[in-house]
This record gives structure tokens, sequence and C-alpha cells, in this order.
């Protein structure tokens, strides 16, 4: 299993990104340029880690996997919780954040790509240090992460972490 950072780390990206250089001109994009004088249109691939929150696909979420275009209404993900249950870092790391319950404001656009890579998150939970012993609350840095080809209503627990959601890493085309 790998953490958060190995799995999202920029340069990992596979040249997703947009960042990296993509090699030379195509022969295609070379014609472009002189068909007509008008101007090449460059395609390029951009990615983007949305999470999941457990609730959303137990509810009513629409099953997916590695390859399924998806049409997502996301907004900004909850950094601090993210940082807790998987590190400091973790806001930084985790682009949006899925929601399909109506919380966000009508006409909010859609973010439309193709499912590249799943990771399904567990953590463990305890009661804060002198806290009420019956809130729980991610155990700081006891998040784990594992790859998976799919993703349903329901994914199991592991041993004493619960699943809370998933990664996911998104392509999206783009024309420059």
């Amino acid at each position: 299993m790998l953490t958060l950072a190995e799995y999202v780390t920029p340069h990992r990206c596979a040249g997703l990104c947009g960042r990296h250089p993509t090699g030379g001109s195509s022969s295609r994009q070379i014609r472009k340029l002189f068909d007509g004088g008008q101007q090449a249109r460059q395609t390029r691939r951009v990615g983007l880690v949305v999470w999941v929150d457990d609730w959303q696909m137990q509810c009513c979420g629409e099953p997916f996997g590695v390859g399924s275009e998806v049409a997502w209404t996301v907004s900004e993900a909850d950094g601090d919780w993210l940082d807790r249950m998987l590190g400091p870092d973790a806001r930084s790391r985790v682009d949006a954040a899925e929601d399909h319950h109506g919380q966000l404001p009508a006409g909010t656009p859609r973010t439309r790509g193709t499912v590249i890579g799943i990771r399904a998150v567990h953590c463990r939970y305890a009661a804060e240090p002198g806290g009420d012993e019956r809130a729980l609350y991610p155990v700081p840095g006891s998040g784990v992460v594992s790859d998976i080809e799919s993703a349903d209503d329901w994914t199991p627990d592991l041993a004493e972490a619960r699943f809370v959601g998933y990664l996911v890493k998104l392509e999206q085309e783009t024309g420059t």
C-alpha cells in the first residue's frame, strides 16, 4: 500500500498534470500550422484528484471503475479532515470533493473526466484524549490507501480501519 503522497505526488503524474513537455510536435500538429493559416489547436491531458466520501456512494452513488467516464459536481475538499487522516500535506494533493446530494449551489458546473485510478481509503477512529468517549474522530495519520479497480456502493472495512472514501484520479482533456 502507498501513502497519499506516493499516490498523488505531482511529478509522478505520467505527464497528466500539463506541466511536462509532451515531446516533439506530431505531424498532425505541424500540418495544422500550415493548413490555411489557421492556428493549431492543441489538446492536453490534465490530472485531477477527487475525494468521494463513503456516505455519498453508500447512499445513492453510481458505481464507477477505471476507464469510466464520469460527470461530477465538485467543490473544495475538507482540507482539515484530509490532513488529520492522511497526513499534514494531504489537502495540497486533493483537488476537489464530489457531491451529488445538492449541497452545492444550483447551476454548479459538472466536472467531466475519465477515471484513471481509484484508491480506497481506510482509517482508524478513536475518542479524543480526555474527551467524550462516544465521540470518535480519525486517528491522526492512520489513513491507509489501497488500489482498487472499481467503486460500488460498499467497500469493506480493514480490521480496525474503517472505510471512509475514495481518492479518484481523473484525466481531463482540455483544448488550448
